[in-house]
């Protein structure tokens, strides 16, 4: 009896399980530095908004701008905070979906499906940079927003307000919370200006990216506008809320725009620069005429048999003449 042979393993797949082992354990350390890297920026953050006290900026008596009512929040923080993060993260994977339903290959759908997966992750770290640079500016500079008079309750009768600008005050108000209390110096700059335009930017970026729509030329620039719009209804429900200054609010958009864009250039094109990140084609189905019964084909020149009547030799029958096209009489 012949002995039983043993089947070694091929040096290509080893050599391809050593790669692809090296590759993961690549792939696993860049997301816990990544991870401890974003704790180390956005825990410190969180923690100054909620246990900070901002700067103590002063006033003037007579300053109009600052003797409107208080008003709630027409978008809280809890539904700016949904809104923000599910409108790109739907829009996002279901443009990756898409890319998925239509691929062929099951290595590219797993690939689209991690594309999505890092463009969420660099969406949260722009997002973390708004909140870092919100945050400081809101802290930092402490400007009163336009209710300040009427939560903080200054006592006028022990200021002088023939010196000007006042810096040594105490808020005698009582009709609201110490969190209202202190929250109404974040004037500078609108954190949902910055938020809501840093989600439409980035979102519109990720779109022009991926999205490629063949019958219409107008719809994908219509839902980067409708983002853009939103962005600005969100931003000025913050002044007829009396809630910040027209400065604050154009503040807050610019920062929010430019944010977008630099995290989008810096991180956003390196997750979709790859050779098989290509654009999602959106198109309708094309419908070719059938060809009536007696109606005679007429064949294109170039897909011609070579035993056709009309052979690739009679293309001398058009001659170029000056630069024009001149037919001539077949004999």
């Amino acid at each position: 009896m012949r002995g039983k042979r043993e089947h070694s393993p091929r040096r290509g797949d080893s050599v391809c399980h050593r790669s692809c082992s090296l590759s993961t354990r690549k792939s696993v350390i860049r997301l816990i530095v990544d991870t401890i890297l974003w704790l180390i920026v956005g825990l410190p953050i969180l923690l100054l908004y909620k246990t900070g006290a901002p700067y103590h900026a002063g006033f003037f008596c007579d300053d109009q701008s600052l003797r409107y009512p208080y008003k709630k929040d027409t978008i809280p923080d809890p539904l700016l905070l949904g809104m923000g993060f599910f409108i790109p993260f739907f829009m996002m994977l279901m443009t990756e979906v898409i890319r998925c339903l239509t691929s062929r290959e099951r290595s590219l759908a797993n690939r689209d499906l991690l594309v999505f997966v890092k463009g969420a992750c660099v969406f949260v770290f722009g997002f973390t940079v708004v909140e870092v640079f919100i945050q400081g500016f809101k802290f930092s500079i402490g400007r009163p927003r336009p209710h300040f008079f009427d939560v903080c309750r200054p006592n006028f009768s022990s200021i002088n307000c023939s010196e000007g600008y006042v810096t040594n005050y105490e808020c005698t108000g009582t009709s609201y919370s110490a969190k209202i209390m202190r929250e109404s110096r974040f004037s500078f700059l609108s954190g949902h200006a910055a938020f809501s335009m840093y989600g439409a930017i980035f979102t519109s970026l990720y779109l022009e990216k991926r999205v490629r729509v063949t019958y219409s030329l107008v719809l994908k620039p219509v839902i980067q506008l409708s983002l853009v719009v939103l962005s600005l209804a969100c931003s000025l429900t913050r002044y007829y809320d009396y809630k910040h200054h027209v400065s604050d609010i154009i503040a807050g958009l610019l920062l929010g725009t430019c944010n977008a864009v630099f995290i989008y250039k810096a991180l956003g094109e390196k997750v979709l620069q790859d050779r098989n990140c290509k654009q999602v084609t959106l198109n309708l189905p094309r419908f070719e005429k059938p060809n009536m019964s007696g109606e005679a084909r007429t064949p294109t020149p170039l897909l011609l048999r070579q035993d056709s009547s009309f052979t690739s030799a009679d293309s001398r029958d058009y001659l170029c003449n000056n630069g024009h096209i001149r037919r001539t009489d077949i004999v």
